[in-house]
């Protein structure tokens, strides 16, 4: 009988016909072998394929995320500054009103009568105080350096919108009415060319900016008369006296020009918050530069990270080094298919 070659069809004899079939087997064997080699490379590739477009899909939601959380951190930062802009254009705002009606936030203050009792506490520790009546008349009790009262002054304390002349009727009774040798107008409002200071029906009528040194003049008028001993008739001239001294032009100008120092001392405060503000307002439009430049430095580093997770670009395992090893005639070989 005669065998035929499997491969090229020629005639062969029975044991070289069983020595080239066992070599066609293992060759077929052998290819199965690189063909399932092959198949679990693609499907690697696949796999790996499928990993990249899924690292794709996160990176882009998480650059989505990082993008919207920095875009939220750089808003609310923007919002904060923009917030403490507001209220320093808003505190100008307040202090220029403020300075034009010649008014300061601590001379506002003492507008109020228990902020005015505590004021006067504060600087005249010897004296005695009283807040009484409806509207709380506050009332000075004068005292020698052994208690004993040297006289007494009464305040009547008016905020207004303008000047009102019974304002000085109010605080002339309440001299009257509470026994008082000085009677003392706090006030923010004055009739036109009687700034800050005047004194009319024995009524000193002063700004919040000169009370001090006039309380000062005041009070050390009437510890003046009590030292001198004297009562009645005579008392009553020299309380006149006083009054006239505290009357007079120099002393007028005197206090006019105290209170235009601490008005100037405002506008010198009001110009430097103004400057503040033009400060803060250049740091802000910094940190804007910053935040847009963070942003932009960042947005080029994405597009520099981009491209590296585009399909393909991860190093894959290749088809040669998943195929089993080929056992031949040399020994153990990897054939790798072209």
């Amino acid at each position: 009988m005669t065998n035929s070659c499997p491969l090229c069809g020629s005639p062969l004899s029975a044991a070289r016909f069983a020595k080239v079939w066992k070599e066609h087997r293992g060759i077929q064997r052998q290819i199965e072998k690189l063909k399932a080699a092959q198949k679990r490379a693609d499907e690697e590739v696949s796999r790996a394929r499928q990993r990249v477009r899924d690292i794709q899909v996160r990176a882009r939601a998480k650059t989505a995320r990082a993008r919207e959380e920095e875009r939220r951190r750089a808003e609310g930062r923007l919002h904060k500054y923009q917030a403490t802009a507001k209220r320093l254009r808003d505190k100008v705002t307040v202090l220029e009103d403020r300075i034009r009606r010649g008014e300061t936030a601590q001379t506002e203050g003492l507008l109020e009568e228990r902020a005015l009792l505590a004021f006067l506490r504060e600087h005249f520790r010897e004296d005695r105080f009283e807040h009484v009546g409806k509207g709380g008349d506050i009332i000075q009790d004068v005292c020698a350096p052994r208690g004993q009262r040297a006289g007494r002054i009464v305040y009547e304390v008016k905020k207004e919108e303008t000047w009102k002349s019974k304002n000085i009727l109010q605080a002339a009774e309440a001299r009257i009415k509470r026994e008082a040798n000085l009677a003392v107008l706090v006030t923010n409002r004055f009739p036109a060319k009687r700034q800050y200071y005047f004194v009319e029906r024995e009524v000193l009528v002063i700004s919040p900016q000169g009370i001090l040194p006039l309380i000062h003049t005041a009070r050390e008028g009437l510890l003046a008369i009590h030292a001198l001993n004297v009562s009645g008739e005579q008392k009553q001239v020299a309380v006149r006296a006083v009054y006239e001294y505290l009357a007079g032009g120099t002393y007028i100008a005197h206090i006019k020009k105290v209170a235009q120092h601490f008005q100037d001392l405002e506008s010198l405060f009001h110009k430097e918050v103004h400057t503040h503000q033009t400060m803060w307002g250049n740091r802000l439009n910094h940190y804007k530069g910053i935040l847009s430049g963070v942003s932009s430095v960042h947005e080029k580093l994405r597009g520099v990270i981009a491209p590296a997770v585009k399909v393909g670009s991860p190093k894959l395992a290749s088809a040669s080094a998943l195929l089993p090893p080929f056992v031949g005639p040399e020994g153990i070989q990897r054939i790798t298919p072209r």
